[in-house]
């Protein structure tokens, strides 16, 4: 025996040989421990049957669950065989027997592992590796998301994993609770009751309002025949009254002046005013009707319309430096043409008016009154309003335009396709409207020194004829 050796023995005798062999036993154990383990957690946290872990850079860990614990419920174990990829069927003893044999065969742990991944091909020989242009967008973005964590070598498993959960703060949960008691005032709750209430409520309300529209209409349903029946007397008892002409009005060049309101004169004769001017004796055997626009102008249709009747009263509601504008002029005065008029554009808003100022005169003129008024009465001998003697005139108009359209397809037969055309945009169309055929039917008779007794005067210049508005 070495001195040294000789020494220790005799300082530690017996006792001393036996401190050794436990130190040497102990160094063992851990040795052994980290190489069947790897890097376990704690033993303070070792509580429960050793499982696989997640990997923690590039190596595998373990953790415990107790499977036996009461806490457990069936469906975690269910979750814990699932993830470890073991049969989920059966009953808890049968569940926990399962996890239990897998925690003792680490063998099948390696199962969970994904095999290292290989290259398809090998690496390349003899090819020179070109440096490739990377775009600076690229680059920002590596720069700006760099991540530090060393690459896995396969994807992570998605087994079961124990995670530790972080209790809130005492200022969090005052701050939950404040959240919570403020939005229950912002939104407070209604219960069933209170929503059944307010229900009924609006619907009584609704019910309410119909009632006093329902009593406001017939009161106005009421009133209706007593407004018309004043109506009639004091058409009747206007009736054989001659008014007298207006005091010409000169005005601006506006044409808002010109234009009726939207809802027209209700009838083409109107009482008089309380004026008692005296009316010239040469002119008190023509009656006069009047209609009045919407600033309150009054219109003499059979004295203003054109100045080369007998009919003509040197008067007019439109004055131009002192001399009256008959009606049947005003198309002139405001119709836009090719190198421009005074005033551009009035003509499209006065057109419709106009038109059917024309129409009422010249069906006027062409009879008596009383065969004017027999014309255009009801079957109980009421007057027909300016409105409806318009729409009656109209529907006149497409008749006599339809019969006289028809003559003239008959007439031209083949010919009738080279004759009735026009030109729009430097090419030539075939007329289909029945008014602008009879208005060429009419020019060609004309021409020919022929006539129409039927036909009543063509309104060339409504190039619609439908007498409406534009």
């Amino acid at each position: 025996m070495a001195p040294n050796d000789r020494v220790c023995s005799n300082l530690l005798g017996g006792h001393g040989l036996l401190v050794l062999a436990l130190a040497f036993a102990l160094v063992v154990a851990i040795v052994v421990g980290r190489c069947c383990t790897g890097a376990s957690l704690p033993m303070e946290a070792a509580t429960g049957l050793p499982f696989p872990g997640p990997l923690v850079d590039g190596e595998g860990t373990i953790q415990f669950f107790d499977i036996d614990s009461p806490r457990m419920t069936k469906t975690e174990l269910v979750g814990l065989c699932r993830g470890f990829g073991l049969p989920k069927g059966g009953k808890k003893d049968e569940l926990k027997a399962r996890l239990r044999a897998f925690s003792e065969n680490r063998e099948e742990w390696i199962k969970l592992q994904l095999p290292a991944r290989r290259m398809h091909r090998g690496p390349k020989e003899g090819k020179i590796a070109k440096a490739k242009s990377v775009k600076q967008s690229a680059r920002r973005a590596g720069a700006v998301f760099a991540s530090t964590a060393p690459p896995l070598p396969h994807r992570p498993l998605p087994i079961p994993s124990q995670i530790a959960t972080v209790p809130a703060t005492p200022g969090q949960c005052e701050d939950i609770l404040e959240w919570a008691r403020k939005t229950s005032l912002s939104h407070p709750y209604v219960s069933r009751e209170q929503r059944e209430e307010f229900v009924a409520c609006k619907l009584s309300e609704i019910r309410h309002s119909r009632e006093i529209s329902s009593v406001q209409t017939q009161d106005i349903a009421a009133a209706v025949p007593l407004v018309l029946s004043l109506m009639a007397q004091a058409q009747s008892a206007a009736a054989p009254v001659s008014l007298p002409a207006a005091a010409p009005v000169s005005l601006p060049a506006a044409p808002v002046s010109l234009l009726p309101a939207p809802a027209p004169s209700p009838c083409l004769s109107v009482p008089g005013s309380s004026s008692t001017e005296p009316v010239s004796p040469s002119w008190s055997n023509f009656p006069t009707r009047t209609l009045t626009l919407g600033t309150g102008v009054e219109l003499y249709l059979n004295r203003m319309w054109d100045d080369t009747s007998p009919f003509w009263d040197n008067n007019s509601a439109l004055v131009i430096k002192g001399h009256p504008i008959p009606i049947v002029y005003w198309k002139q005065v405001y119709a836009r043409s090719k190198t421009g008029s005074w005033m551009p554009g009035q003509w499209k808003l006065i057109k419709g008016h106009w038109c059917q100022w024309k129409a009422i005169v010249y069906r006027w003129r062409q009879t008596t009154e009383d065969q004017f008024w027999q014309e255009f009465s009801d079957s109980t001998g009421e007057r027909l309003s300016y409105r409806a003697i318009v729409d009656k005139l109209t529907m006149v108009k497409k008749e006599m335009d339809a019969k006289i359209a028809g003559l003239a397809r008959q007439e031209f037969g083949d010919r009738f396709n080279s004759v009735f055309t026009y030109k729009k945009c430097g090419k030539q169309y075939v007329m289909r409207s029945d008014h602008s055929i009879a208005s060429r039917y009419i020019e060609e008779i004309t021409a020919q020194g022929r006539s129409l007794d039927f036909a009543i005067s063509v309104d060339n210049d409504c190039s619609d004829m439908d007498l409406d508005d534009d």
